[in-house]
């Protein structure tokens, strides 16, 4: 348990000729350290501690003899009589009632730092980074990476670029579910691999193919195909094919369901209308211009605004469905 006589969390600052010393960056020198314990400031030879006055200050048993410090590195040896008597029988109990419950220590790993201390714990123990939920568990001498712990997020907003995202939150992004692994700011989901994956076991793509058939005849300009969705998706791409070369524009249409039939002026695809010129094949798979996220209570309306030559002609969507 030698690891437990040494303290050195944070920085310490004191001017000469005080005995006025006070820590900053999280010690918490009420639990670590006592009366007559030593403090060794990082290039000056120890001095006697006489009291301990709260979790960020203590009082020199004399002045400071060297120069001011501010900010400096330190080390808190536990060799006063009170670090060996009380607080020694209660490290006893604690490590008695751990090891009938075969948990071991669990020690906070505070936060900007990539590993627990090496120099701290023993085998058997745990460590936990309440920042990232990630956990350690010390074998061999060694801290060895456990994995991220903790309960999930769920945003019901899809992801924005101004939004604090905490560890282990699912959002939707471009009709996926996605969980953060780390705190982020502003870094899109499918960017980093260091701080978003797919949540699985989503997401679900699916198709949806529709067929325009004019029985031999050209398909008429106005022929639609009404769709009532009913699931809450983002087209991500569209392909038509013909049954020969000819020509034709072709609109979608989106409106709630309860409001009635979609209109032209509720047409998503802008000025970015699909469409066949003296060819048969048509593949858009960037939909720029488009507004392809559809709600559940949507009702869609495929249109043939135009056509020319054609009497067959399948159109295909393809779609992930967004989850909130």
């Amino acid at each position: 348990m030698a690891d437990n006589l040494i303290y050195n969390i944070g920085k310490v600052s004191v001017a000469h000729g005080s005995t006025a010393v006070t820590f900053s960056d999280g010690p918490l020198l009420m639990s670590s350290a006592k009366a007559w314990d030593r403090l060794t400031v990082v290039g000056h030879y120890p001095v006697e501690i006489a009291s301990v006055d709260s979790d960020s200050a203590l009082t020199l048993a004399a002045p400071w003899p060297a120069a001011d410090v501010v900010s400096g590195d330190y080390i808190i040896t536990n060799t006063g009589l009170n670090s060996f008597a009380a607080p020694q029988v209660a490290r006893d109990v604690v490590a008695i009632s751990q090891a009938l419950n075969s948990e071991g220590y669990y020690r906070h790993v505070r936060d900007g730092l990539d590993a627990p201390d090496p120099r701290k714990g023993d085998d058997g123990d745990f460590a936990r980074q309440s920042s990232t939920s990630k956990e350690w568990y010390k074998e061999g001498g060694v801290w060895k990476f456990v994995g991220v712990y903790g309960n999930f997020a769920f945003a019901t907003d899809p992801w924005s670029s101004v939004t604090a995202y905490s560890a282990r939150t699912v959002v939707p992004h471009q009709g996926k579910l996605w969980v953060s692994k780390r705190a982020s700011t502003g870094v899109p989901p499918g960017s980093s691999a260091a701080d978003w994956s797919v949540f699985y076991p989503f997401p679900t793509q699916s198709s949806l193919t529709i067929v325009f058939d004019a029985g031999g005849s050209e398909i008429a300009a106005g022929s639609a195909f009404d769709i009532a969705v009913g699931v809450r998706s983002i087209i991500r791409r569209i392909r038509m094919r013909a049954d020969g070369i000819g020509s034709l524009v072709l609109d979608i249409r989106k409106r709630a369901f309860v409001d009635g039939i979609p209109a032209p002026s509720d047409s998503i695809c802008g000025a970015a209308k699909p469409r066949l010129i003296s060819s048969r094949d048509y593949v858009d798979a960037t939909l720029t211009g488009w507004a392809p996220e559809i709600d559940d209570d949507d009702a869609l309306r495929i249109v043939v605004e135009s056509c020319t030559g054609l009497t067959r002609l399948s159109v295909t969507l393809y779609t992930d469905r967004i989850f909130t």
